[in-house]
């Protein structure tokens, strides 16, 4: 349940956010004291990235809404959604705010039949793509809040790539014999004929 106090707009042009201790992190609310601040840098000159989508969604929000929570209610009134009433002022139910990703997915054509799909579902994705591209364990945790490896590599899935480079070091640090052609070819034979058979 984010609130819009928990962003700070930087004179950068980027953005800090600030997560607070939730219940289901180690120890609860009340054993887990220290907040995680994740910055967001600056769009990319051009380019309407998450620092505009995060404006852009805040300027929708009611002149002085009263509500601090970042999930407003819905306005479902197609003429006022027009003339740029998007939401009220007061919190999104539970209901709709747990079913967000499965409306995302049913809008962009993704196929969720027989899928559990949950908010949840979108750590997975950003969390495998920052382990493929080599980012350190320890760094990735500082963005996502993990607290424990254990916990973190649930979520980490290598690439069919990653596994290959791992082999490969591990065959580069054995003291292979060096190949000789004629014996090489000797052994591609024999098991082509064994394949054939």
């Amino acid at each position: 349940q984010m609130k819009i106090t928990q962003f700070t707009f930087l004179d950068n042009g980027g953005i800090q956010f600030m997560k607070f201790s939730q219940k289901n992190d180690p120890g609860g609310i009340e054993g887990n004291l220290d907040s995680l601040i994740i910055s967001v840098p600056a769009d990319l000159k051009g380019y309407l990235g998450p620092v505009h989508n995060i404006k852009l969604y805040l300027s929708k929000r009611p002149a002085n809404c009263a509500c601090q929570f970042l999930h407003l209610k819905i306005n479902k009134n197609i003429h006022e959604y027009k003339n740029g009433k998007w939401y009220f002022d007061a919190k999104l139910g539970q209901n709709s705010c747990s079913n967000f990703m499965k409306s995302i997915c049913t809008e962009v054509g993704i196929n969720i039949k027989d899928r559990d799909i949950v908010n949840h579902s979108g750590r997975t994705t950003p969390i495998t793509h920052l382990f493929h591209e080599g980012i350190p364990i320890v760094t990735s945790m500082s963005i996502t809040g993990h607290k424990s490896e254990s916990s973190y590599c649930i979520y980490s899935r290598p690439s069919e790539q990653q596994k290959k480079d791992a082999l490969s070091t591990l065959i580069d640090v054995v003291d292979l014999p060096e190949s000789q052609n004629n014996e090489d070819n000797d052994v591609d034979d024999s098991l082509n004929k064994n394949q054939d058979s």
